[in-house]
């Protein structure tokens, strides 16, 4: 009887027993990384067969650290170039307002303010 139960613990309908979701999760994400089907390098290659030089190669943790500190610079810079922009479409749109009202409007087209 005693063997049984044993037996019973260690394989049930689900599988292990003893296989916690968070395994059975972790089994799933390495079949999906080692997967050759869902590798993105293959799938380049088989749309375009030029790329097939193309090797996986290490890269170091400092070429990646600085690849992604200038990233993260660029992401700054871009926020501050739009921010940039906005300022000066409102400049814009203010100066419009001021120098082209329909007293400064001749046949469509905006002369602006006659000196």
């Amino acid at each position: 009887m005693e063997e049984r139960t044993v037996i019973a613990r260690e394989f049930t309908t689900y599988g292990n027993a003893s296989e916690t979701p968070k395994t059975k999760v972790t089994k799933v994400i390495r079949n999906f990384e080692r997967s050759s089907y869902f590798d993105p390098l293959d799938c380049l290659n088989s749309i375009f067969p030029a790329f097939e030089s193309f090797k996986y190669r290490k890269i170091k943790a400092p070429i990646a650290f600085i690849w992604l500190f200038f990233q993260c610079i660029c992401i700054l810079y871009q926020e501050v170039f739009i921010n940039e922009m906005i300022s000066h479409m409102e400049i814009y749109r203010e100066s419009m307002k001021n120098n082209c009202g329909p007293e400064h409007m001749q046949h469509g087209v905006c002369i602006g303010t006659r000196a």
